[in-house]
């Protein structure tokens, strides 16, 4: 018969087990991606609620970054899960890939080249990865290509 010690021990280490496989739970609860923001030449791209109107881009190829982000804000690099990137019209109905694609970079598909093939056009890039309740999607602000351009850097899209 086990002494009220042992019992005590004995409900002690379940409390801790079911504790430790809660904050595991929790743990891979929170780091998995909510939103992303879009960089487009070392840009953030603006929230789409805070343009106007769209963003002059130059025709120059620019590198491109999705940050995934988990439930608190907190940056997750390198989340684990695949991304995919997609271009469309300012509206985000259309596909754009007929005036600019966005390559994925081999070694960590978080980054890629944006790479133009027209010299005029409207457009927007979007990044998706698979989020703890399903595919999410970062958009960037809108742009407009313009030959001449001034540089602004890299574009990040916010989700």
């Amino acid at each position: 018969m086990p002494t009220p010690l042992v019992e005590l021990i004995d409900s002690v280490a379940d409390i801790w087990l079911s504790l430790q496989g809660f904050a595991k739970a929790l743990d891979t609860w929170n780091k998995a991606p909510r939103t992303g923001t879009i960089f487009l030449a070392g840009v953030e791209s603006p929230s789409m609620t805070t343009v106007d109107a769209p963003i002059d881009i130059p025709t120059d190829d620019v590198p491109c970054r999705v940050v995934w982000k988990d439930r608190f804000g907190g940056a997750t690099p390198e989340a684990g899960t695949t991304t995919t990137w997609a271009t469309a019209d300012p509206l985000g109905v259309a596909d754009a890939s007929d005036i600019l694609t966005v390559v994925p970079d081999p070694a960590n598909d978080e980054h890629g080249t944006v790479t133009f093939k027209a010299s005029t056009g409207q457009f927007k890039v979007m990044a998706t990865t698979q989020g703890a309740d399903g595919p999410i999607t970062a958009e960037s602000a809108a742009y407009n290509i313009v030959p001449g351009a001034p540089v602004v850097g890299e574009i990040i899209l916010n989700g």
